[in-house]
């Protein structure tokens, strides 16, 4: 029978070993943790929980620590978990299972890694000992690349792991900051390493430095092509979403491609080569991929960072093509696909009562506002809904108003300032207020286009240049 070590790194971890530990207690041989020094109990709590404990100081290197734990494991395969992982009892059973078929093979597993609210990362987490192999980098460390030269084969797992690590947004931000510290601190030891350049462009890409990211990302796939590996699935769709925000969809198109060339089967870049297409007035390509997309999605072979959201995406999109060809059957299926999983969905919500309210059908309009209400909790989006029944049939006064006093009761919410941007320009007496209304939602989403055209035709319509 195989041995499986436990691995851990783990500071200032004593409230969060008890549930990590308690979710693989029997499952594993031994548990190897390597304190990084902490000043609470976490030692004296691993030790309890069974642990055998080793120190080794913090040299900002989390590469560093792990294959500290690696020199302590006499298992002979490796498991790692954070601290703040989470095995329920469904994937303690499919890891309990995955252990049991453990042999002398030379293979490696991902694991999917759900961080909240429902993002899915793959990381290998189990992989032989004794390989030789070693993490790698001061920060988002990986060791896939080094089993991979060994010869390692690399294979997905169905197992499930919950990281609880981004639930307080104070420690979100600390993490953030050392992240980026760390980041930095490698990108001058080496500064032609891709995989630095990627991850410091995601880093300036959240913090909105687009130009800067955009240049990291480039010189990152540049690189690669020169060193190799393959870069992964997410460098490309970093960079092709980086593309898109700042509408160069040719650009972004070229590397969607080159992604799937090396990637057929990631469902994040085949619905981004959709939009791409839909975006590049390709509408009949675009249609054909987002259905081949949904097929391999409930087939199986395709995967994704949230597969459920991108579903929803996708049948949302199909929905739009489908209305805009005034195939209103069509879009109304898909769209009530959409909401019957996600009943939060709003922008299905609007779809429908787009084509509802065309149609004068006001009784479902009213049916899906008091379900956003009873099911989804959403009282604001469903009196959005109600505000455009009452602008089908020109009560701009009322839904005026009902959209005002929701935003007094939903300071908020998003859709109520939408939707009453749009009762202003329809209304068309005020269009002061209208720009007000259209300038607040985009003061709060800047990306949404929607708000950015209407604006832009208020402005042509007073003979005023828009602002950049």
């Amino acid at each position: 029978m195989q041995r499986v070590s436990l691995c851990m790194i783990a500071r200032d971890e004593e409230t969060n070993l008890p549930a990590c530990l308690g979710g693989v207690a029997g499952l594993v041989h031994e548990m190897v943790l390597v304190d990084t020094g902490s000043s609470d109990r976490t030692r004296a709590t691993a030790a309890r929980l069974g642990a055998r404990v080793f120190d080794t100081p913090w040299a900002d290197d989390f590469a560093a620590a792990r294959n500290e734990t690696l020199r302590h494991a006499t298992g002979d395969w490796i498991f790692w978990l954070d601290a703040d992982d989470r095995i329920d009892d469904a994937n303690r059973a499919r890891l309990a299972k995955l252990f049991a078929g453990l042999g002398s093979e030379k293979v490696a597993y991902k694991i999917w890694c759900l961080c909240p609210p429902r993002l899915m990362i793959r990381h290998v987490r189990l992989f032989p000992n004794h390989t030789g192999a070693r993490w790698r980098h001061r920060v988002h460390e990986r060791i896939e690349p080094d089993l991979v030269s060994r010869g390692i084969e690399v294979r997905q797992s169905d197992v499930v792991i919950e990281h609880a690590g981004y639930l307080d947004g104070d420690l979100v931000a600390r993490k953030f900051e050392r992240n980026l510290r760390l980041l930095q601190l490698e990108h001058a030891e080496h500064p032609d390493d891709p995989f630095i350049l990627f991850k410091l462009g995601q880093s300036y890409h959240s913090q909105g430095e687009a130009t800067r990211a955009l240049a990291l990302l480039q010189r990152s796939l540049e690189l690669y092509d020169v060193v190799g590996p393959t870069p992964g699935a997410e460098h490309y769709l970093a960079l092709v979403q980086l593309y898109l925000q700042q509408g160069h969809s040719d650009p972004a198109l070229t590397v969607c491609r080159a992604g799937l060339a090396h990637h057929p089967d990631d469902g994040d870049l085949l619905y981004q080569q959709a939009t791409l297409l839909r975006v590049c007035g390709d509408v009949g390509a675009a249609e054909a991929h987002l259905r081949g997309l949904l097929e391999g999605l409930e087939r199986g072979p395709y995967v994704s960072t949230d597969r459920d959201v991108l579903c929803c995406n996708a049948r949302h999109d199909l929905a739009v093509l489908y209305r805009s060809q005034e195939r209103a059957a069509d879009a109304e299926r898909h769209w009530r696909l959409v909401v019957a999983g996600r009943p939060d969905y709003i922008q299905a919500w609007m779809g429908l009562a787009d084509l509802w309210l065309a149609q004068g059908r006001l009784d479902e309009v009213e049916r899906a506002a008091r379900l956003l209400e009873a099911q989804a909790g959403l009282p604001a989006e469903a009196a959005v809904l109600r505000a455009r029944a009452r602008l089908a049939q020109r009560d701009f006064t009322s839904a005026r108003d009902l959209l005002t006093q929701t935003i007094i009761h939903y300071p908020d919410a998003f859709w109520p300032r939408v939707a009453l941007g749009h009762v202003l320009l329809q209304e068309g007496w005020d269009p002061a207020a209208a720009e007000r209304a259209l300038q607040d939602v985009l003061t709060r989403s800047p990306d949404y286009a929607p708000a950015r055209q209407q604006l832009a035709a208020l402005y042509r319509q007073q003979g005023r240049a828009a602002p950049p």
